[in-house]
């Protein structure tokens, strides 16, 4: 995680390029397209104003957001594990970041925090009926609550709050099996209540700023058709990475099918945790395999479960197994050590991590190289996904798109949408075009049109924008590393002497 400077992610960097953006007084959707709902904007300008308009805010936000969520996962398991078995968690859940934080400063790193305020929440509102001074009122604010937090994790990416769902889903079902059925009504219109309480702010100042046409094309209507077009297959392989990058996910599963299985088939009790738990995992798990991408900080949103999990397993074998066994206890106490083995020994081969070190080193290449050659009033496009590098240069961006995702996505994208593109760019021509797509598999070069990307085949009247640059620029200078093209307009090439 960048504390001092540098970007090393290319997700983090898109969301400290809103925020700057909104911090400067700009508007998501309408200034720079994005598929995200606001929250994670508004977060990324607070911290960057705090820190002078400087980018790094982000990344002290992100360790702030940390640095809370192993403090609430100590609580959260502490209140019900006990202190003993919730330092052996809290410390094995700090070695599970290791194989999916990726730089920090994304939607999941934030919303962690949401997810274990939630676990106790449902904590208290258990509590709360052994509590003599703890009535309706006190039930009241706690569903507020809930739906204050659901409604910042819908805010932050439209599928974490899935999460927010199953806690409450759960809540409701501890309700009717207590025989409390009288607080159903009352959880979800308190719930409701303190979701609209997020959104109707929300989207009040997006609709003062001529947004919400924008907010729902990028944020619904793109992503709709992203999650449609992910394949089984694709799924499938989400599936598997997230073994790879969070190995502790593997108890969770064996435990989620022990505990299911006992309770169908001899019909054990399940109080409030196994509830959660219970609905917690499938729900994660259906929210992060909806896009069908294998990165790994998507399985951020699974450790709270995970974390859990483990600790079910430790505390109360007997929910999983007939008999209370020794043995058994020893062997998830040796498999939770071999898997945070696994997870810290594996992170320096993680080819994630590999790629997101060196991007840092060839965005300051790339910010360089256009400091030497740009003089004030030029603008730039970036073909790629890395919109911070408008910020680190002091470039003005050429269009909205300062991502081209919208541009090249299956379903999506049609000749409207790069028309759209052709005329934002087309009414003053940029002086430089940077072509990011090296190390980036989802972004076809343009050195050369072939209609295709990575057997997915691109919007045909995308090949205008490709004749354009054909016509209109030549290369100009190249990275040293990951050999990003800088083009310029063959009518206003210069000399490096000549730029000063």
């Amino acid at each position: 995680m960048p504390l001092t400077g540098g970007i090393d992610h290319r997700d983090s960097g898109v969301f400290a390029h809103g925020g700057w953006v909104v911090a400067s007084g700009g508007t998501p959707y309408i200034d720079f397209w994005d598929q995200k709902p606001p929250a994670i904007f508004l977060m990324n300008a607070f911290a960057i104003k705090l820190f002078e308009m400087k980018l790094v805010g982000a990344w002290w936000l992100s360790l702030s957001s940390l640095l809370i969520s192993l403090f609430l996962a100590y609580l959260v398991l502490s209140r019900w594990l006990g202190k003993s078995i919730a330092a052996l968690l809290s410390l094995f859940y700090a070695v599970s970041f290791a194989g999916v934080l990726q730089g920090g400063n994304t939607v999941e790193l934030y919303a962690l925090v949401c997810e274990w305020l939630l676990w106790l929440l449902a904590i208290q509102w258990v509590d709360s009926f052994s509590m003599e001074k703890r009535g309706t009122p006190y039930r009241i604010l706690l569903a507020l609550l809930g739906g204050g937090l659901a409604g910042i994790l819908h805010a932050l990416r439209q599928n974490e709050a899935a999460i927010a769902v199953a806690v409450f889903i759960a809540l409701i079902w501890n309700e009717i099996a207590e025989k409390r059925g009288k607080n159903v009504l009352m959880l979800f219109a308190s719930g409701i209540l303190g979701k609209a309480i997020v959104w109707v702010p929300l989207l009040l100042w997006l609709g003062s700023r001529g947004a919400l046409t924008q907010f729902y094309d990028q944020a619904y209507t793109y992503n709709f058709h992203h999650k449609i077009a992910a394949t089984a297959l694709m799924r499938l392989d989400a599936f598997g990475a997230i073994f790879d990058y969070l190995p502790v996910f593997a108890i969770a599963i064996v435990g989620w099918f022990l505990l299911v299985r006992r309770k169908i088939r001899e019909g054990i009790h399940f109080g409030m945790r196994e509830r959660i738990l219970s609905l917690a995992l499938p729900f994660g798990l259906l929210a992060v395999l909806a896009s069908g991408q294998r990165f790994p900080h998507y399985f951020i949103t699974l450790m709270p479960t995970s974390i859990l999990f483990a600790g079910l397993l430790i505390s109360k074998p007997i929910l999983l197994w007939a008999k209370d066994s020794p043995r058994v206890d020893r062997a998830i106490r040796v498999s939770l050590v071999l898997l945070a083995v696994v997870t810290f020994a594996k992170t320096p081969n993680n080819v994630w991590n590999k790629l997101d070190s060196e991007r840092g080193i060839v965005e300051e290449q790339t910010a360089a190289m256009l400091d030497s050659w740009a003089v004030t009033g030029d603008r730039l496009f970036v073909w790629g996904m890395v919109p911070e590098l408008y910020v680190e240069s002091g470039l003005t961006p050429a269009t909205g798109y300062t991502h081209v995702y919208p541009l090249i996505s299956p379903g999506y994208t049609d000749s409207s949408v790069v028309q759209n593109f052709m005329d934002d760019l087309s009414r003053d021509l940029p002086r430089f075009i940077l072509d990011a797509s090296s190390h980036n598999g989802r972004v076809p070069s343009l050195g050369v049109w072939t209609g295709m990307n990575r057997g997915v085949v691109l919007a045909p009247a995308l090949k205008d924008f490709f004749d354009l640059v054909e016509t209109e620029y030549e290369p100009l200078d190249t990275t040293e590393q990951w050999d990003w093209i800088l083009y310029v307009r063959k009518k206003g090439v210069v000399t490096h002497t000549e730029a000063y």
